[in-house]
Protein backbone atom coordinates (compact mmCIF):
# COMPACT_ATOMS: atom_id res chain seq x y z
CA UNK A 1 0.00 0.00 0.00
CA UNK A 2 1.62 3.27 -0.82
CA UNK A 3 2.26 6.13 1.60
CA UNK A 4 -0.27 9.26 0.30
CA UNK A 5 1.41 12.72 1.27
CA UNK A 6 -0.14 15.69 0.47
CA UNK A 7 1.95 18.64 0.29
CA UNK A 8 -0.65 21.45 0.93
CA UNK A 9 -0.91 25.19 3.13
CA UNK A 10 -3.80 27.67 2.75
CA UNK A 11 -1.81 30.60 1.35
CA UNK A 12 -0.30 30.93 -2.23
CA UNK A 13 3.21 31.18 -3.15
CA UNK A 14 4.96 29.03 -0.19
CA UNK A 15 6.47 27.00 -2.44
CA UNK A 16 3.94 23.76 -2.68
CA UNK A 17 4.42 22.96 -6.01
CA UNK A 18 8.37 23.20 -5.85
CA UNK A 19 8.51 20.91 -2.76
CA UNK A 20 5.49 18.55 -4.61
CA UNK A 21 7.94 17.76 -7.88
CA UNK A 22 11.10 18.12 -6.50
CA UNK A 23 10.11 15.53 -3.13
CA UNK A 24 8.81 13.00 -5.78
CA UNK A 25 11.68 13.38 -8.49
CA UNK A 26 13.96 12.54 -5.36
CA UNK A 27 11.94 9.91 -4.20
CA UNK A 28 12.20 8.64 -8.14
CA UNK A 29 16.26 9.24 -8.20
CA UNK A 30 16.35 6.32 -5.45
CA UNK A 31 14.24 3.79 -7.30
CA UNK A 32 11.27 4.35 -5.56
CA UNK A 33 8.49 3.97 -7.52
CA UNK A 34 6.36 7.22 -7.19
CA UNK A 35 2.72 8.88 -8.64
CA UNK A 36 2.41 12.69 -8.90
CA UNK A 37 -0.97 13.81 -8.45
CA UNK A 38 -1.32 17.33 -9.34
CA UNK A 39 -4.66 18.32 -8.19
CA UNK A 40 -4.46 22.22 -8.71
CA UNK A 41 -6.15 23.72 -12.09
CA UNK A 42 -3.18 25.79 -12.85
CA UNK A 43 -1.13 22.59 -13.08
CA UNK A 44 2.48 24.16 -11.93
CA UNK A 45 3.65 20.55 -11.11
CA UNK A 46 2.34 19.15 -14.79
CA UNK A 47 4.56 22.05 -16.31
CA UNK A 48 6.90 21.72 -14.45
CA UNK A 49 7.85 17.57 -14.16
CA UNK A 50 7.77 18.40 -18.77
CA UNK A 51 4.37 18.19 -19.42
CA UNK A 52 3.13 20.41 -21.38
CA UNK A 53 0.22 18.52 -23.48
CA UNK A 54 -1.00 15.48 -21.32
CA UNK A 55 -3.47 15.19 -24.22
CA UNK A 56 -7.24 14.08 -24.18
CA UNK A 57 -8.41 11.70 -21.08
CA UNK A 58 -4.83 11.88 -19.63
CA UNK A 59 -6.03 14.30 -16.57
CA UNK A 60 -8.28 14.30 -13.40
CA UNK A 61 -10.82 15.89 -14.66
CA UNK A 62 -11.42 12.88 -16.94
CA UNK A 63 -11.26 10.59 -14.21
CA UNK A 64 -14.22 12.74 -12.24
CA UNK A 65 -16.06 12.90 -15.51
CA UNK A 66 -16.19 8.89 -15.75
CA UNK A 67 -14.58 10.00 -19.27
CA UNK A 68 -10.92 7.69 -18.31
CA UNK A 69 -10.19 5.13 -15.63
CA UNK A 70 -7.93 6.52 -13.04
CA UNK A 71 -5.06 3.97 -14.30
CA UNK A 72 -5.46 5.08 -17.57
CA UNK A 73 -5.21 8.92 -16.94
CA UNK A 74 -1.65 8.37 -15.60
CA UNK A 75 1.31 9.39 -17.52
CA UNK A 76 4.78 8.03 -17.75
CA UNK A 77 7.47 11.55 -17.08
CA UNK A 78 10.79 11.38 -18.21
CA UNK A 79 12.11 10.23 -14.93
CA UNK A 80 12.05 5.85 -15.38
CA UNK A 81 10.30 5.62 -11.67
CA UNK A 82 7.81 8.64 -11.70
CA UNK A 83 4.23 8.65 -12.74
CA UNK A 84 2.18 11.15 -13.35
CA UNK A 85 -1.43 12.48 -12.90
CA UNK A 86 -1.86 15.60 -14.70
CA UNK A 87 -4.16 18.50 -13.98
CA UNK A 88 -6.75 20.44 -16.13
CA UNK A 89 -7.94 23.29 -15.77
CA UNK A 90 -11.36 22.10 -15.70
CA UNK A 91 -11.06 20.91 -12.43
CA UNK A 92 -13.04 24.34 -11.64
CA UNK A 93 -16.08 22.82 -13.21
CA UNK A 94 -15.65 19.29 -11.62
CA UNK A 95 -15.20 21.03 -8.07
CA UNK A 96 -18.16 22.84 -8.25
CA UNK A 97 -20.63 20.02 -9.28
CA UNK A 98 -18.76 17.69 -6.63
CA UNK A 99 -18.60 20.13 -3.85
CA UNK A 100 -22.97 20.32 -3.29
CA UNK A 101 -21.97 16.94 -1.11
CA UNK A 102 -19.81 16.69 1.54
CA UNK A 103 -18.78 12.86 1.05
CA UNK A 104 -17.57 14.23 -2.20
CA UNK A 105 -14.64 15.51 -0.13
CA UNK A 106 -13.41 11.82 0.11
CA UNK A 107 -13.83 11.03 -3.79
CA UNK A 108 -9.59 10.99 -4.14
CA UNK A 109 -9.09 9.24 -1.26
CA UNK A 110 -11.63 5.91 -2.48
CA UNK A 111 -9.80 6.21 -5.97
CA UNK A 112 -6.49 5.85 -4.94
CA UNK A 113 -7.52 3.07 -2.56
CA UNK A 114 -9.58 1.38 -5.31
CA UNK A 115 -7.81 2.03 -8.68
CA UNK A 116 -4.57 3.03 -8.46
CA UNK A 117 -2.12 0.45 -9.38
CA UNK A 118 -0.34 -1.40 -6.37
CA UNK A 119 3.01 -0.91 -7.95
CA UNK A 120 3.09 2.64 -6.33
CA UNK A 121 5.52 3.12 -2.87
CA UNK A 122 4.39 6.72 -2.77
CA UNK A 123 1.83 8.84 -3.97
CA UNK A 124 2.30 12.74 -3.96
CA UNK A 125 -0.50 15.17 -4.37
CA UNK A 126 0.10 18.58 -4.89
CA UNK A 127 -2.99 20.64 -3.76
CA UNK A 128 -4.05 24.20 -4.27
CA UNK A 129 -4.00 27.11 -2.42
CA UNK A 130 -7.68 27.58 -1.09
CA UNK A 131 -10.03 26.51 1.92
CA UNK A 132 -12.24 24.94 -1.02
CA UNK A 133 -13.20 21.71 -2.03
CA UNK A 134 -9.91 20.92 -3.92
CA UNK A 135 -7.62 21.77 -1.02
CA UNK A 136 -9.83 19.22 1.54
CA UNK A 137 -10.31 16.61 -1.18
CA UNK A 138 -6.36 16.32 -1.66
CA UNK A 139 -5.57 16.63 2.19
CA UNK A 140 -8.63 14.12 3.07
CA UNK A 141 -6.70 11.54 0.46
CA UNK A 142 -3.70 11.67 2.65
CA UNK A 143 -2.41 9.55 5.51
CA UNK A 144 0.37 12.41 6.18
CA UNK A 145 0.24 16.49 5.07
CA UNK A 146 3.93 18.10 4.26
CA UNK A 147 3.18 21.84 4.95
CA UNK A 148 5.38 24.44 3.29
CA UNK A 149 5.58 27.76 4.95
CA UNK A 150 7.21 30.82 4.78
CA UNK A 151 8.25 32.14 8.30
CA UNK A 152 7.25 35.74 8.00
CA UNK A 153 4.42 38.05 9.03
CA UNK A 154 1.37 35.82 9.70
CA UNK A 155 2.80 32.39 8.86
CA UNK A 156 1.90 31.96 12.39
CA UNK A 157 -1.68 32.71 11.72
CA UNK A 158 -2.20 30.55 7.92
CA UNK A 159 -0.65 27.19 10.10
CA UNK A 160 -3.87 28.06 12.92
CA UNK A 161 -6.46 28.13 9.95
CA UNK A 162 -4.74 24.94 8.12
CA UNK A 163 -4.66 22.87 11.89
CA UNK A 164 -8.56 23.91 11.67
CA UNK A 165 -9.20 22.62 8.34
CA UNK A 166 -7.45 19.03 9.47
CA UNK A 167 -9.33 18.80 12.67
CA UNK A 168 -12.90 19.15 10.07
CA UNK A 169 -11.80 16.55 8.15
CA UNK A 170 -10.80 14.12 10.53
CA UNK A 171 -13.79 14.87 12.37
CA UNK A 172 -16.64 14.32 10.16
CA UNK A 173 -14.80 11.73 7.90
CA UNK A 174 -13.14 9.75 10.36
CA UNK A 175 -9.37 9.96 8.92
CA UNK A 176 -6.48 9.78 10.69
CA UNK A 177 -4.96 12.68 8.96
CA UNK A 178 -1.30 13.65 10.62
CA UNK A 179 1.29 16.46 9.81
CA UNK A 180 4.26 15.09 8.31
CA UNK A 181 6.39 18.26 9.22
CA UNK A 182 6.37 21.65 7.71
CA UNK A 183 9.61 22.75 5.15
CA UNK A 184 11.12 26.14 5.51
CA UNK A 185 11.17 28.04 2.20
CA UNK A 186 12.29 31.76 1.26
CA UNK A 187 15.11 31.45 4.45
CA UNK A 188 16.96 34.66 4.73
CA UNK A 189 19.99 32.58 6.91
CA UNK A 190 21.47 29.45 5.54
CA UNK A 191 21.09 27.82 8.21
CA UNK A 192 17.51 28.85 8.78
CA UNK A 193 17.26 28.10 12.53
CA UNK A 194 16.14 31.80 13.37
CA UNK A 195 13.66 31.70 10.96
CA UNK A 196 12.20 28.49 11.88
CA UNK A 197 12.56 29.36 15.96
CA UNK A 198 10.24 32.27 14.67
CA UNK A 199 7.96 30.59 13.18
CA UNK A 200 7.48 27.99 16.14
CA UNK A 201 7.01 30.63 18.58
CA UNK A 202 7.99 30.56 21.92
CA UNK A 203 6.58 27.66 22.62
CA UNK A 204 9.72 25.07 21.55
CA UNK A 205 7.89 22.31 21.75
CA UNK A 206 7.67 18.77 20.19
CA UNK A 207 4.63 19.65 18.18
CA UNK A 208 6.48 22.62 16.08
CA UNK A 209 10.43 22.84 16.44
CA UNK A 210 10.42 19.49 16.33
CA UNK A 211 8.30 19.53 13.04
CA UNK A 212 10.92 21.52 10.89
CA UNK A 213 12.54 19.58 8.56
CA UNK A 214 16.35 20.50 8.73
CA UNK A 215 16.19 20.23 4.70
CA UNK A 216 15.05 24.02 4.01
CA UNK A 217 14.70 26.35 0.88
CA UNK A 218 17.24 29.31 1.05
CA UNK A 219 16.13 32.57 -0.02
CA UNK A 220 17.19 33.22 -3.70
CA UNK A 221 18.10 37.01 -4.48
CA UNK A 222 18.63 35.76 -8.00
CA UNK A 223 15.21 34.54 -8.60
CA UNK A 224 14.16 37.88 -6.98
CA UNK A 225 16.31 39.87 -9.26
CA UNK A 226 15.10 37.93 -12.59
CA UNK A 227 11.18 38.71 -11.45
CA UNK A 228 12.32 42.06 -10.65
CA UNK A 229 13.89 42.83 -14.50
CA UNK A 230 10.97 41.04 -16.32
CA UNK A 231 8.47 42.94 -14.87
CA UNK A 232 10.55 46.03 -15.68
CA UNK A 233 10.60 45.03 -19.49
CA UNK A 234 7.12 44.41 -19.13
CA UNK A 235 6.16 47.79 -17.96
CA UNK A 236 8.65 49.74 -20.11
CA UNK A 237 6.99 48.22 -22.90
CA UNK A 238 3.54 49.18 -21.72
CA UNK A 239 4.70 52.60 -20.62
CA UNK A 240 5.58 53.21 -24.15
CA UNK A 241 2.14 52.85 -24.99
CA UNK A 242 0.65 55.30 -22.02
CA UNK A 243 -1.29 58.17 -23.19
CA UNK A 244 1.37 60.52 -20.55
CA UNK A 245 -0.36 64.00 -22.33
CA UNK A 246 -3.91 62.64 -21.00
CA UNK A 247 -2.26 61.62 -17.43
CA UNK A 248 -0.61 64.73 -16.91
CA UNK A 249 -3.59 66.80 -17.88
CA UNK A 250 -5.66 64.53 -15.15
CA UNK A 251 -3.02 65.22 -12.37
CA UNK A 252 -2.73 69.31 -13.00
CA UNK A 253 -6.71 69.28 -13.00
CA UNK A 254 -7.05 66.86 -10.08
CA UNK A 255 -3.88 67.69 -7.84
CA UNK A 256 -2.43 70.91 -9.61
CA UNK A 257 0.82 69.60 -10.72
CA UNK A 258 2.61 68.48 -14.14
CA UNK A 259 4.30 65.31 -14.34
CA UNK A 260 7.95 65.54 -13.84
CA UNK A 261 8.86 62.90 -11.45
CA UNK A 262 9.88 59.75 -12.04
CA UNK A 263 7.24 57.45 -12.59
CA UNK A 264 7.56 54.30 -10.52
CA UNK A 265 5.88 50.92 -11.35
CA UNK A 266 4.38 49.17 -7.86
CA UNK A 267 2.16 46.43 -9.45
CA UNK A 268 -0.28 45.28 -11.83
CA UNK A 269 -3.32 42.53 -11.66
CA UNK A 270 -5.58 41.12 -14.34
CA UNK A 271 -8.99 42.57 -13.45
CA UNK A 272 -12.83 42.60 -14.94
CA UNK A 273 -13.47 46.39 -15.94
CA UNK A 274 -17.11 46.59 -17.21
CA UNK A 275 -17.41 43.19 -18.54
CA UNK A 276 -14.49 42.33 -19.88
CA UNK A 277 -10.67 41.70 -18.81
CA UNK A 278 -8.52 43.85 -18.63
CA UNK A 279 -5.02 45.08 -17.15
CA UNK A 280 -4.35 47.42 -14.06
CA UNK A 281 -1.39 48.88 -13.48
CA UNK A 282 -0.73 50.85 -10.23
CA UNK A 283 1.94 53.40 -10.69
CA UNK A 284 3.44 55.75 -7.77
CA UNK A 285 4.37 59.67 -9.29
CA UNK A 286 3.32 62.04 -6.03
CA UNK A 287 -0.13 60.63 -5.63
CA UNK A 288 -1.04 56.97 -6.59
CA UNK A 289 -2.30 56.80 -9.76
CA UNK A 290 -3.47 53.68 -11.72
CA UNK A 291 -4.13 52.37 -14.93
CA UNK A 292 -6.36 50.26 -16.67
CA UNK A 293 -6.18 48.72 -20.31
CA UNK A 294 -7.98 46.19 -22.01
CA UNK A 295 -6.82 42.75 -24.10
CA UNK A 296 -5.89 44.68 -26.60
CA UNK A 297 -3.69 47.71 -25.11
CA UNK A 298 -6.32 50.29 -25.30
CA UNK A 299 -6.92 52.75 -21.91
CA UNK A 300 -10.22 52.10 -20.58
CA UNK A 301 -9.76 54.44 -17.67
CA UNK A 302 -7.46 56.59 -15.21
CA UNK A 303 -7.53 57.47 -11.37
CA UNK A 304 -6.15 58.84 -9.29
CA UNK A 305 -6.34 58.35 -5.27
CA UNK A 306 -5.02 60.52 -2.55
CA UNK A 307 -4.74 59.82 1.63
CA UNK A 308 -5.16 63.29 3.12
CA UNK A 309 -5.40 62.19 6.20
CA UNK A 310 -2.05 62.70 8.33
CA UNK A 311 -0.28 60.24 9.99
CA UNK A 312 -0.83 60.25 13.89
CA UNK A 313 2.00 60.38 15.89
CA UNK A 314 2.05 57.36 18.48
CA UNK A 315 3.84 57.74 21.98
CA UNK A 316 6.75 55.84 23.16
CA UNK A 317 5.06 54.71 26.14
CA UNK A 318 1.71 53.82 24.23
CA UNK A 319 4.15 52.51 21.43
CA UNK A 320 5.72 49.82 24.00
CA UNK A 321 1.55 49.12 25.52
CA UNK A 322 1.08 47.90 21.29
CA UNK A 323 4.30 45.88 20.94
CA UNK A 324 3.61 44.57 24.74
CA UNK A 325 0.02 43.16 23.59
CA UNK A 326 0.83 42.53 20.34
CA UNK A 327 4.14 39.65 21.62
CA UNK A 328 1.40 38.13 23.50
CA UNK A 329 -1.02 37.68 21.02
CA UNK A 330 2.33 36.08 19.15
CA UNK A 331 2.40 33.62 22.50
CA UNK A 332 -0.82 32.70 23.22
CA UNK A 333 -1.45 31.66 18.97
CA UNK A 334 2.04 29.59 19.11
CA UNK A 335 0.77 27.91 22.50
CA UNK A 336 -2.73 26.85 20.57
CA UNK A 337 -0.63 25.57 17.19
CA UNK A 338 1.06 23.76 19.39
CA UNK A 339 -1.47 22.10 20.94
CA UNK A 340 -3.65 21.58 17.86
CA UNK A 341 -0.52 19.56 16.25
CA UNK A 342 -0.27 17.47 19.29
CA UNK A 343 -4.05 16.99 19.31
CA UNK A 344 -3.71 15.81 15.75
CA UNK A 345 -0.23 14.43 15.51
CA UNK A 346 -0.48 12.10 18.93
CA UNK A 347 -4.18 10.76 18.57
CA UNK A 348 -4.25 8.00 16.93
CA UNK A 349 -7.72 7.79 15.81
CA UNK A 350 -9.37 10.25 14.16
Amino acid sequence: MAIVLTICGQKGGTGKSVVAVNLAASLALYEKKVLLIDGDPSGCSTKWIGIHNAGQGHDLVSVFTGKTRFPDAILQTSLRWLDILPAGFGLFESALKLSDKVPNQIILRLLIQEDAPSDYEYIIIDAPSSYGFLSIMAMAAADWLIVPVCPVHGASADVHCLLTLIRYIRKNHKIPLKIGGFVCNRCNDPSAVDDIQRFAGPKKSFQTADLAYDTHIPWDSAVEKSIEESERDFIDTINAELDWEAIEKLLMEKHQFALQDEVDYKNGDMVVFDNQIAYKFDFEIKVPLSVVFNRQGECLTISTTHDEQDPQEIAPGEMADIKERSSEKVGQLASNIADMISEINQGDEA
